[in-house]
């Protein structure tokens, strides 16, 4: 009755499952699946990470380019930040 309201089903629900569909079932399954997902939630915080430091990098470069596009005298600034790693 739970399965058919959508609900999780006992162990002995999956195992009559399983014999009525000539399938094997694992008990240790639900370790292995917790172990599956918290190893994707690390990979998504990584890529998070990585994402942010990404768009920190560009950002870093077009601010200082639409600065000196606005004002010509600022080319030596934004060459001096882009390709020196210095401040004039």
């Amino acid at each position: 009755m739970r399965i058919e309201n959508g609900e999780n089903a006992g162990l002995e629900s999956l195992k009559s499952l399983a014999s009525v569909f000539e399938i094997n079932i694992k008990d240790s399954d639900k370790k292995e699946d917790i172990e599956q997902i918290r190893k994707e939630e690390s990979y998504i915080q990584n890529l998070k990470g990585f994402y942010k430091l990404f768009t920190i990098a560009i950002l870093s470069l077009v601010l200082p380019f639409i600065v000196a596009l606005n004002d010509s005298e600022n080319w030596n600034f934004f060459y001096g930040y882009c390709c020196l790693g210095e401040l004039y």
